[in-house]
């Protein structure tokens, strides 16, 4: 590449540990704008390598060309970041991402009032929860983030993925009535309730509604939504954090995004920034890209197969808002 690239470590001195990331400077003389970049749910390394693509190692490299120093890291407890991952909930991974915001603003080729965050999926998540505290981002940019609530995702995500494979209405409808079920029941629950606890609860409301199943199906049924992280995405309401962030806003989805659907969440994020009155929040569908922003337009999601890694629309759509919004 023809840019420095740094191999290098930074403190979560909130979590106790180091994470291991990659820094990419741009050609010339510095300091420089700098953009962090947060991955999305599971344990990701700093590419956020999935099914044979490197989303990251590819936007990374766009926005260096394009004059901005970019920090990229694995998660904790994954690859070489300490930490661990296990048991980490959304609010764990946020401290994350505030020490590399806080790491960037030490170096002397980093303007440390120019640097922001940019989050995909679950990690739009985080932008919205640092965005909301004191030194948080400079500007903030989702990629697919949530602008509702992780069981009004994935609800419609369930629906979705369905459809597509082929399911017919009523067995879409039925599900969908399951679920809600369920997560309407883990609502009601108190947080203080162990997780077996929870699972035992939730086994009662799906034996009700499939009594088909033995008790032992219907653990197995629903025992991953009393897991933490599960049943703290499920809860969380990004409206939460909303009327704190003050800071520009760039927030992006695919038309044919099937995990976090741009038409359910897309407005969510804008009707809750202007009821903030942030004055500086930009929304953008781009059409015919999935969840990881792949020209797909059959919207079949089959990510594995497409060759195409991140749309060109969609880096130059993020590479234009961050010049227009950082002053050189």
């Amino acid at each position: 590449m023809p840019y420095p690239s740094l191999d290098l470590t930074f403190p979560n001195a909130k979590g106790g540990f180091d994470l291991a990331g990659t820094l990419t400077l741009p050609q010339g003389k510095g300091p420089f704008p700098a953009v962090v970049l947060v991955s999305g749910s599971g344990a990701q390394d700093r590419n956020e390598t999935v099914l044979g693509h490197q989303p990251f190692l590819v936007l990374a490299d766009y926005l260096t060309r394009r004059g901005f120093a970019v920090l990229r890291y694995n998660d904790r407890g994954t690859a070489q970041s300490g930490g661990t991952f296990k048991g980490a909930l959304t609010t764990d991974f946020t401290t994350d991402a505030q020490a590399a915001l806080a790491y960037l603003r030490t170096r002397p080729d980093i303007r440390p009032k120019q640097v922001g965050l940019l989050g995909h999926s679950e990690g739009g998540l985080v932008v919205w929860q640092a965005a909301s505290q004191p030194a948080g981002p400079d500007f903030a940019v989702t990629l697919a983030g949530p602008g509702v609530t992780g069981a009004a995702i994935l609800l419609r995500q369930q629906a979705d993925l369905a459809r597509v494979a082929g399911a017919d209405t009523a067995t879409i409808g039925a599900n969908f009535r399951i679920y809600n079920c369920l997560f309407t029941e883990l609502s009601r629950q108190p947080k203080s309730l162990s997780t077996d606890a929870l699972t035992e609860q939730l086994a009662v409301v799906a034996r009700q509604r499939l009594p088909q199943l033995s008790p032992e199906q219907a653990r197995q049924q629903v025992e991953v939504l009393a897991q933490p992280w599960m049943r703290n995405f499920l809860l969380t309401d990004p409206n939460a954090y909303f009327p704190r962030v003050r800071c520009p806003v760039l927030a992006l989805n695919g038309s044919h995004d099937l995990q976090v659907a741009a038409d359910v969440n897309l407005p969510a994020i804008e009707r809750g920034l202007q009821a903030a009155r942030n004055p500086d929040v930009t929304i953008r569908t781009l059409p015919n890209l999935n969840h990881f922003f792949q020209t797909d337009p059959a919207g079949t999601s089959h990510y594995a197969e497409i060759e195409e890694t991140v749309a060109p629309l969609a880096l130059q759509t993020i590479g234009d808002w961050l010049a227009l919004k950082v002053r050189w």
